[in-house]
């Protein structure tokens, strides 16, 4: 899937290794459309859903509250800073975000599976993300 992006991006190692743990982890329900959908009776659990953006924020610390929306941008006076600066932004202007929301949001066609897992764009993220020290 799209070898152009090969370490083309970069993340802070530790936020990186951390975001991927918590994609394989089981401990998120994926959704789609949205960074974080608050819990319903037909989610599994009535857990809330989470894309893989949303994951990132939850993982960088951001209040639960604040993780909604379609992107990682300014929600009710919230700056999301703690939050790489490369996962912000809307798909249209932002190449990886594009990537990354295009492999979460995908189902097949005739179910609402997901195309691509969380596990599926943990390894995607591990394969083509420079983990570098310090922030990105």
């Amino acid at each position: 899937m799209n070898d152009k992006l090969k370490h083309k991006y970069s993340l802070p190692k530790d936020f990186k290794e951390a975001w991927i743990k918590a994609l394989k982890s089981g401990n998120y329900v994926q959704g789609a459309g949205t960074l974080r959908k608050d819990p319903t009776y037909s989610t599994p659990d009535c857990k809330p859903t989470y894309c893989c953006l949303g994951v990132a924020c939850s993982v960088a610390g951001v209040p639960e509250e604040y993780i909604r929306g379609e992107w990682i941008d300014y929600v009710d006076g919230y700056e999301y800073d703690v939050v790489p600066e490369v996962l912000h932004g809307e798909s249209d202007g932002n190449e990886l975000v594009d990537v990354l929301s295009c492999m979460n949001d995908t189902h097949t066609a005739d179910t609402s599976e997901h195309k691509f897992s969380f596990e599926d764009i943990a390894d995607w993220i591990e394969d083509n993300i420079k983990a570098i020290d310090g922030d990105s």
